[in-house]
This record gives C-alpha cells, structure tokens and sequence, in this order.
C-alpha cells in the first residue's frame, strides 16, 4: 500500500485580494451612514412640519404709522426776535384753565401783544405790524404760532379795512415752547391795502387819521393798539 504524498498548504490571498476587501468595507460603510443619515432627517422633517409656526412673543403685526410730512414752504411774515415800538396793552384771552395733559399753554397764561414799528406814517411810508407772545405762567408750555394761527386786523373809525383772514397766505403750523418771561415776537407789514380788494395792492383812498390793530394767536387777542396814518392830499 502506498504512503500518501505531503500535504499542500492552502494558499494565501495576494496582497491585491486584500485590498480589494478592504475597499468594498469601506464603501459598505460609507452607504450605511449615509442610509442612517437620511433616515434620521426624514424623522427630523416630519416632525418639524407636524409644529404650528409660532411668533415670537411680543411681536406687533401691524405697523406704525409714519409721521405726517411738516408743512412746506416759509411764513409769509417776517420773523422778529426783538420787535420795536411801544406795546398796546396785555390779554389774556377770554378763557381760562390749567395747562393741559399734553403740555399745551391755557389762554390765561398766554399775554398776546401788538404794536407798530412807529405811531405815525406819511403817504408813503407801510406800518410794520408786529406781534409779541409771552408765557406769563410759572411752568413752559406749548402754543402753536403758525401762520394758520394768527390773524392781523386793522380797523378805522369802527370800520374793518384789512385782515389776513380774507389774504391767500400760505397757513403753517408752528408749534412753539413758550418758556416763562420769554417772549416770541413775528412782524408783518401792512402795504396800507383794503384786504376786501386786494391784500398786496396800496390802496390810495384810505383816509387819514387814527387807527387800530389787533392780533390774535391761537384764539387769544391783544388789546388793540392804535397808530395814525396821514391821508392823500
């Protein structure tokens, strides 16, 4: 009987064999995480949209709104800080009052002066009409001193002969601090017209003699004040 001949050992993989399995690994691995990543943000997903969107706490959905623009243009008068001429007297309007909830003057702290820039005037020469306004409270208060607010008007012999309420002026509003014991003044001459005529034209029959001016502010007059104009020849 024969012996058997030796045995062969089995044959190991190539160094090439070896890392083509490790290659496939890894790519096996790389797919599972991948898997596992998408699976993950597809819970994530479902579970986010199921939640009502929430605001945040405190939010206003309306929105302010936007100022209103200031008036355009300038004043039609002229504005004066320290106006000449003797004052006609004080007033301090018909009514009274504390100053109001929002800061605004009460007529019973407010004196409204008028004056001219000379008592008397030639043919040729136009009166300056000037107004002063004074806080004579104890505290600082608000009075609108636009141009909508005030109104000159000029009388003679118990006759009106000009006032700026029948004028085309352009109306502003000039809402103004008034501080204690310090006065703000505005001017505005007169080219000696009949305002039921025309406002700018001169109006060469106007008769000599005495006449009377008072300004009111916000609805709070002066005293009146009067100047003398020479008449035509």
């Amino acid at each position: 009987m024969a012996s058997p001949g030796p045995r062969r050992s089995p044959s190991r993989p190539s160094p090439a064999v070896y890392r083509r399995r490790r290659l496939v690994v890894a790519l096996l691995a790389v797919l599972l995480v991948v898997i596992l990543w998408w699976i993950g943000s597809s819970l994530i997903g479902m579970i986010t949209a199921d939640e009502p969107e929430q605001t945040p706490a405190g939010a206003d959905s309306s929105d302010d709104p936007s100022p209103s623009d200031p008036p355009s243009g300038s004043p039609s008068r002229e504005a004066s800080d320290s106006p000449s001429g003797e004052s006609s007297g004080d007033s301090s309007g018909e009514s009274s009052g504390s100053p109001a909830d929002d800061g605004g003057c009460a007529a019973s702290d407010v004196v409204v002066r008028a004056s001219t820039d000379a008592e008397e005037y030639t043919v040729q020469e136009a009166p300056v009409l000037q107004m002063e306004v004074e806080n004579t409270g104890e505290e600082s208060c608000t009075l609108d001193l636009g141009t909508a607010e005030q109104e000159y008007s000029i009388t003679h012999a118990g006759e009106e002969v000009f006032t700026t309420a029948q004028c085309e002026f352009e109306e502003t509003s000039l809402p103004t601090e008034l501080v204690p014991d310090e006065p703000e003044s505005a001017r505005l001459t007169w080219p000696r017209a009949d305002s039921s005529v025309d406002c700018a034209e001169p109006d060469a029959s106007l008769p000599g003699g005495a006449y009377e001016l008072r300004i009111s502010v916000s609805g709070i007059s002066s005293d009146p004040h009067e100047f003398t104009l020479a008449g035509a020849e």
